[in-house]
């Protein structure tokens, strides 16, 4: 299991595999949660504890496919040498807000990082030209109001 997500990760991201020898993989249901060994090994059966570690992302078995989160590649994702996307300033914005980014980007086409300068802003779906925004609606900045039909979202 931790050499699947591992070879994920350099495959598509480019992370070598030391980066994550210090750390445990554990699946629940379709998300998949990263861990130091000694969280792993602790019996918290008496607590009420949702999950440890944090979410990884999430593993789609019929379509054979890792969705990475925003929290871990803000972690991992200065690690990353590939599938990397810059945005403007502007653009930056937009993406912060729920929008999508349109223009051709140099990244194959899948789950990719998408940064502002030194910041790793999360992840993006880039299919042919497009960026499609994968940051969580709880995670992104509101809209400005400019008394026209701004989209939400929802």
């Amino acid at each position: 299991m931790k050499a699947d997500y591992v070879k994920y990760m350099a495959e598509r991201f480019g992370i070598h595999k030391e980066v994550f020898r210090n750390y445990t993989f554990r699946e629940s249901g379709e998300k998949v949660y990263i861990m130091s060994p000694d969280i792993a090994d602790k019996d918290v059966s008496g607590l009420r504890i949702r999950g440890t570690g944090i979410v990884f992302g999430r593993f789609f078995k019929k379509e054979d496919k890792i969705k990475p989160t925003t929290n871990m590649l803000q972690i991992f994702g200065k690690f990353a040498t590939k599938n990397i996307v810059e945005l403007t300033e502007e653009e930056k914005s937009q993406y912060l807000r729920g929008f999508d980014i349109e223009r051709e980007m140099d990244a194959e086409n899948g789950y990719v990082i998408v940064k502002h300068e030194q910041d790793v802003l999360g992840c993006g779906l880039y299919v042919s030209g497009s960026l499609k925004n994968q940051i969580p609606k709880a995670k992104r900045l509101p809209l400005e109001k400019t008394g026209h039909l701004e989209k939400t979202g929802n």
